[in-house]
């Protein structure tokens, strides 16, 4: 383990939205999350535009 420089457990070790969604656990339970700015808004497609890496929302969809 100590010559490691990445580990990648899976969201069942810290739960993510996807699992509260799914009713596995409650958003209190989420282990992880990732702060980071939000530079644009598009209400009418209900999306944001974030200013962070890529590896930070690995995840397929955010909510």
């Amino acid at each position: 383990m100590a010559k490691l420089s990445e580990v990648h457990p899976g969201n069942y070790v810290f739960f993510d939205v996807q699992q509260s969604v799914i009713g596995s656990c409650g958003l209190e339970d989420v282990a992880v999350r990732v702060l980071c700015r939000v530079i644009g808004h598009s209400p009418h497609r209900n999306q944001l535009l974030l200013d962070c890496g890529w590896s930070a929302l690995r995840y397929q969809g955010l909510y």
